[in-house]
């Protein structure tokens, strides 16, 4: 019996040790993934701190821009059209078939040149009949006037015969005056631009004979918006670049309008100018650089030197040096107008700082900073 006993003591003894054993092991597990886990957390902020460490150690290498003070200058553009001085389409002055074009296409007239004529065959006729009636006219009156003077016969025969003969002389100068509207002069100088109809078509004053263009003056016309009233006036100096002759020149406003467009609400402006060699034709276009805001001992930066925070305050980095040290330090601003790439500073920076270029997007306020100057 006490034999049985001693084999259960010991079966039972066995089957504890193995259950403490599987929750040993068990354990175990749990506690190298708990290592592991921790290990990995460990490993992932030394490497946060290393990052940051090494980030507040590094020191970037940035250019500079001295700033100095300079005369701003802002200009707007728009666009403009030439127009000669001198243009008219010249038109007869009476209704008749064209007898003669005396000019062609391209000649340079004088003024006063005979450029066509008209038939005037009815009108010189009838001068040749009454300068016959004339004539007559005034046998009748010289021998009424010796009559009358020798008191034979009456005055109305004598004022008759006067008036008639008067009348005629100033009919005749009359229709003798009307022979000049039968020849088209031109009534300036300039150059035959291009002749409409041809020999022996009819003529009226409602329809043009040529069109005659003087370019030796042209002026350039354009609108601008009523905002700039009171900065652009006559005397404003405007920079005029025509592209299809890749020239540019400058010249003054010589007239402003007076009139505002209610549909786009501009005025218009006019700048005169020579063509001495007409190179400038009309309708030709013209972009109009005109300044509308200046400002003496301006501070002016490059555009893309300037950033923005998350509330849309504009601001810069500047070198400043601390001991032996040089430091970045944001700076707010505020700016004006901008131009050509370059703004206008109206506060926050000042003469002699240092604007930070390139590099400026990779650092901080405050960071340690090594500058391979730049000057403008």
């Amino acid at each position: 019996m006490k034999k049985y006993i001693s084999l259960f003591a010991i079966a039972l003894l066995f089957s504890c040790s193995e259950d403490d054993l599987a929750i040993l092991k068990t354990e175990r597990n749990d506690l190298k993934e708990a290592i592991s886990l921790h290990k990995a957390s460990l490993l992932e902020v030394e490497g946060k701190i290393k990052a940051i460490e090494g980030e507040e150690k590094k020191v970037y290498e940035v250019t500079t821009l001295s700033l100095a003070s300079s005369t701003f200058q802002h200009f707007f553009e728009v666009q403009g059209s030439v127009e000669a001085d001198k243009v008219i389409n010249v038109n007869p002055e009476a209704t008749g078939s064209i007898r003669t074009i005396q000019v062609e296409e391209g000649q340079r007239v004088q003024t006063g040149q005979v450029l066509a004529t008209l038939d005037s065959e009815i009108l010189t006729n009838g001068i040749k009949e009454l300068e016959v009636s004339l004539k007559l006219a005034k046998i009748l009156f010289e021998k009424q006037d010796r009559l009358y003077k020798q008191n034979i016969g009456s005055e109305i025969q004598y004022l008759q015969a006067k008036s008639n003969y008067e009348g005629l002389l100033s009919k005749l100068e009359t229709m003798k005056s009307q022979e000049d509207l039968y020849i088209v002069k031109a009534p300036f100088s300039g150059i035959v631009d291009e002749i409409f109809p041809k020999v022996g078509e009819l003529a009226m004053p409602q329809g043009t004979i040529l069109r005659l263009v003087n370019l030796d003056k042209v002026k350039v016309e354009s609108e601008i918006s009523e905002k700039y009233i009171p900065i652009i006036k006559k005397g404003t100096v405007v920079a005029l670049n025509f592209s299809s002759l890749d020239k540019q020149m400058e010249s003054e406003i010589s007239r402003t309008g007076e009139f505002i467009n209610p549909a786009n609400r501009s005025y218009k402006i006019q700048i005169a100018m020579e063509n001495a060699d007409h190179d400038l034709k009309p309708n030709m276009i013209a972009t109009l650089q005109i300044k509308d805001f200046e400002q003496e001992n301006a501070i002016s930066i490059p555009a893309n030197s300037i950033q923005q925070d998350h509330n849309g305050n504009e601001y810069v980095f500047i070198a400043v040096k601390k001991g032996a040290m040089l430091f970045a330090e944001k700076r707010t601003i505020e700016t004006g107008l901008s131009y050509n790439n370059s703004i206008y500073v109206k506060s926050g920076l000042k003469t002699g700082d240092r604007l930070i270029m390139k590099g400026a997007r990779n650092i901080k306020d405050g960071q340690e900073i090594s500058v391979r100057s730049k000057k403008a």
